[in-house]
């Protein structure tokens, strides 16, 4: 049987476009009963920006709580949160020591994250060390945002 694996960051309350666009062709899916449905909760990817402790964990059990709401059934699928599963951060780790810049450079999501790699494009020397000027020392920019998988 194909495998289903999707999850959903807890940034903040769903909203319709979440249920229209994920949530409820997760449901479909787990209903249709083609496929081992694995569907979790991605804390770890949430952490790339800031965030309060307090009300990421609202958001977690909030989010948890519009997964079975919307109709994902635990004796159907596998609903899990991905901070629980240690094999996700090892992987992680052994794709970070391979995954080169420019491979990160072509994605979406990594761009997006808040024009990171033009600054790191503009001020990197020949040798390839990342030159910030002192006006840039004091960016927030997280390493977890370099070394996302």
């Amino acid at each position: 049987m194909p495998r289903l694996v999707s999850g959903i960051q807890p940034s903040g309350r769903l909203h319709i476009g979440n249920y229209l666009g994920a949530l409820k062709n997760f449901v479909n899916l787990q209903e249709e009963g083609g496929y081992d449905c694995l569907f979790f909760v991605a804390d770890l990817h949430s952490l790339t920006e800031g965030f309060d402790p307090q009300k990421k964990r609202e958001q977690i059990f909030s989010l948890t709580a519009d997964f079975l709401a919307a109709g994902l059934d635990p004796k159907k699928s596998t609903i899990f949160l991905q901070s629980l599963v240690p094999a996700h951060s090892e992987l992680m780790w052994m794709l970070n020591t391979i995954t080169p810049m420019g491979e990160l450079s072509r994605m979406t999501q990594f761009k997006d994250k808040g024009g990171v790699l033009r600054m790191v494009s503009t001020h990197t020397t020949k040798e390839g060390a990342l030159n910030i000027p002192d006006e840039r020392q004091n960016l927030e920019i997280n390493v977890g945002l370099f070394d996302y998988p």
